[in-house]
């Protein structure tokens, strides 16, 4: 999923996966209060799969009702710019071992 920077995503609930790349790349507004997003494990291991991609206008709120995961990078990656902000009011988030 691909949230552009003049867009707002709400999620509330859902289980949201991908096998290959990250689950959700966001340079808009993205709310998160309940659900799963998992970043999966590519078959490629070279392919790092986060459960949410934040670029440098992302701006992301987490609340105690989500769980965010990733089993080949991190729960919350970031894009090479500086820029993103991302609040978390209690989501559970697991990064890969």
């Amino acid at each position: 999923m691909h949230i552009a920077k003049n867009q707002t995503c709400n999620i509330k609930s859902g289980n949201f996966f991908s096998q290959k790349s990250s689950v959700i790349e966001v340079y808009g507004k993205l709310n998160v209060k309940g659900g799963s997003i998992n970043g999966g494990k590519p078959y490629d291991e070279a392919v790092v799969s986060h459960g949410i991609l934040a670029f440098e206008t992302a701006r992301i709120n987490l609340y105690s009702g989500a769980s965010i995961s990733s089993q080949s990078g991190t729960a919350i990656g970031y894009s090479y710019y500086k820029g993103a902000i991302v609040n978390n009011y209690g989501a559970k988030l697991t990064d890969a071992v």
